[in-house]
């Protein structure tokens, strides 16, 4: 019986130890990346130039690699890489 994606991965169990991953997937006929996949957010270049310009408005005596880790510790940066 095939069932849609998304009550795929519901059925998918990690911590299911008689069956691995691989096992699991295979059975249900779906891809181990699609269990993985985390999907991201697409946000425009804008936001975080803006987020760029504040930082550095506040603090105007960083280079590049302080604000990109303000930008990191903020969470900003992963959103974008």
């Amino acid at each position: 019986m095939k069932y849609p994606a998304k009550e795929q991965l519901i059925m998918i169990d990690e911590g299911y130890k008689a069956l691995s991953m691989r096992q699991q997937c295979k059975i249900l006929g779906t891809g181990r990346s699609s269990v993985y996949y985390k999907p991201s957010l697409k946000q425009n270049g804008t936001l975080l130039a803006n987020k760029v310009l504040d930082i550095w408005l506040k603090f105007s005596i960083f280079g590049y690699r302080k604000i990109a880790a303000e930008l990191k510790r903020r969470g900003y940066l992963d959103l974008f890489i």
